[in-house]
Order: structure tokens, then sequence, then C-alpha cells
């Protein structure tokens, strides 16, 4: 199969799944990014593309929280923004003081268990921002 037509596949079969599935791909990749990076700080443009992709994904969950007809509850929208503030803080730790990047792998890997447990409100299981379900990291061809 052609490089293309591999492409071409990909993302009619992105578009089979769910806005909510696809926010669990998106997550997943982006945490097995991070842990790479953890594993391998050496290759400093991929730790740094790694923690700023993560950035970016939390910042767009930050900007959907902030909508006023969001579906998730106000309380589980305020959570979020204060995960996603201080995923802004600690990846400048991280940049700036060296401070260990596990707890963003911690958290997404938490968001991801709250995001398939079947004990959430129905209003809770759509998806977090519909943005995030076609992002792709830079450098991926759609």
């Amino acid at each position: 199969m052609s490089k293309d037509a591999l492409s071409a596949y990909m993302n009619s079969s992105m578009n089979l799944r769910s806005s909510r599935q696809q926010e669990l791909d998106v997550l997943h990749k982006i945490n097995a990014g991070l842990a790479h990076a953890m594993l391998d700080p050496g290759k400093r443009e991929d730790f740094h593309n790694a923690l700023l992709r993560n950035q970016r994904m939390w910042n767009i969950f930050v900007v959907a929280m902030a909508e006023e007809d969001h579906p998730y509850s106000i309380e589980l929208r305020a959570e979020l923004i204060s995960f996603g503030m201080w995923v802004n803080r600690h990846t400048q730790k991280v940049l700036r003081e060296g401070a260990d990047i596990k707890p963003l792998i911690t958290l997404n890997k938490d968001l991801i268990l709250g995001m398939t447990a079947k004990t959430a409100p129905v209003a809770e299981q759509q998806p977090i921002a519909p943005l995030v379900a076609g992002y792709k990291p830079q450098g991926e061809v759609a």
C-alpha cells in the first residue's frame, strides 16, 4: 500500500470514530511522545516538541472548558481548567529548571482513565474539545 493510500485510509477511518475516541487517540499519542521524551531527554528537539504538543492540547481543553454552552458540569470544567493551568506552569518548570516530566504523563493517564470510565454522566461522556479530535502534531501529514 502506498504512503498516500495509507494516509487516505487512516483519514477515512478516523472519521468513522467518535470525537471522543479521536480525543482519546490524540491523548494516547501525545502521552506516548512524552514517555519517549522522558526515556531519551538527550534529543532536545524531540523533548521540547513533545512538551509543547502536550501544552497545546491542554490549552485547547482550557479554551473549550471556558465555553458557556459546554456540556460538562461547571465543577468538572473548573477542575480541567485548573489542570490546564498547572500543565502550563509545570511545562515551564520542566523546560527551564529540568523538573520531572512524569507528572504530566500521569495527569494524561488519569484523564484517559476518567474518559474511559463507564460511570461518568452522559453529558460528561462528550468530547472535551471537538478541536482536539482534528489535532495533528506538527510534522504529520494528514
